[in-house]
């Protein structure tokens, strides 16, 4: 996709999440970049353990 896809979707994105503020009456709450980068590490981890499981391994996580 290009750039002009790019910021159609963000458009969108930004007037629903404005919509849904508007309606329900709640206040933007930035949950930070922090937040998104454990998303992206559970969603990985989940991936990872359903990887090995198909090839007969089992993953565990290791505190370090």
């Amino acid at each position: 996709m290009g750039p002009v896809e790019a910021i159609t979707a963000t458009a969108h994105k930004m007037a629903r999440t404005i919509y849904y503020m508007m309606v329900r009456k709640v206040d933007f709450q930035d949950s930070g970049g922090d937040f998104y980068d454990k998303l992206n590490q559970e969603k990985m981890l989940k991936f990872l353990k359903k990887r090995a499981a198909s090839l007969g391994y089992i993953l565990e996580k290791q505190e370090v």
